[in-house]
């Protein structure tokens, strides 16, 4: 059996865990159309996922290092004081991530920090990086494992409270497996998410 729209094969898109909400496919994928299958869709059969929802902490000195190092952050910029986010300014379905210094502030997507973390993060920290979770390899697939998150400064430490794991377009597979506990058919988690 195959899913058809217009009597062609979709693209048959999946992530693991959407954290209760999929997106549209144009919006993650911008150099792609829409697709009316593969379209924002409630996913709360996901809850037991172990990256439903996720945490990790930053030292902000630790941060500001890895900044540095990503050629971000300069003596210019001073001492490394708060990171927040924002609704994003150009109008992404993830926030900016202001990053105040005591001279100068430093503005880039979660998208960007995600990807400079993901590599940067666990070369400099291979003990932190990536954090302890309830995860089948005791520690986050990656440091963040999803563009999908909100930051505020504690003190001397940087809170990073995300939610989901890959893309979030189209069917959740742990979405899928909790429609599927609860006794849906493959073709109403088909329906559902496509």
């Amino acid at each position: 059996e195959v899913v058809l729209y217009d009597g062609r094969p979709i693209l048959a898109r999946y992530h693991s865990t959407s954290g209760g909400r999929t997106l549209e496919n144009s919006k993650v994928f911008t150099d792609e159309p829409r697709y009316p299958y593969l379209k924002p869709v409630p996913s709360s059969t996901e809850k037991s996922a172990p990256l439903y929802r996720w945490s990790v902490r930053f030292r902000l000195s630790h941060l500001q290092s890895i900044l540095e190092r990503a050629g971000w952050w300069t003596r210019d910029h001073g001492r490394l004081a708060s990171v927040g986010t924002r609704e994003s300014s150009s109008g992404w379905h993830y926030p900016d991530v202001v990053m105040k210094g005591s001279r100068r502030h430093l503005i880039k997507t979660a998208q960007e920090l995600r990807e400079t973390l993901a590599t940067l993060a666990p070369q400099m920290y291979p003990d932190r990086y990536p954090s302890p979770a309830n995860t089948s390899s005791g520690t986050l697939p990656e440091t963040l494992p999803s563009n999908r998150f909100e930051i505020v400064t504690q003190g001397e430490n940087v809170i990073v409270k995300g939610r989901g794991w890959g893309h979030g377009v189209g069917m959740s597979q742990w979405g899928a497996h909790g429609m599927a506990e609860e006794g849906a058919t493959y073709k109403a988690i088909l329906e559902h998410y496509y």
